[in-house]
């Protein structure tokens, strides 16, 4: 697997183009973007919030004593719930 990180900065116009050094092997690859943590976006449409906002939010939250366990339990019984 190859893995190239560059640094960029997203414009305006939300449109990236890269150039990818000489070794890098052709054919279908996965582009990933990772924003910034203080990158100001819109956590939904119309709602004022940032990502930022949220993730302060989130740490805010008791932590969960759930397992994976319950959870399992609980979405089989909300499938179950839904009859056929």
């Amino acid at each position: 697997m190859y893995a190239y990180k560059i640094e960029t900065e997203i414009p305006p116009s939300h449109r990236l183009s890269i150039e990818l050094p000489a070794d890098c092997p052709t054919g279908l690859a996965e582009i990933i973007v990772l924003a910034k943590e203080n990158a100001v976006q819109a956590a939904a449409p119309g709602t004022g919030e940032t990502m930022a906002d949220l993730v302060a939010w989130l740490r805010t939250q008791p932590a969960s004593n759930r397992t994976p366990e319950d959870f399992e339990a609980q979405i089989q019984a909300e499938r179950n719930a839904w009859g056929d």
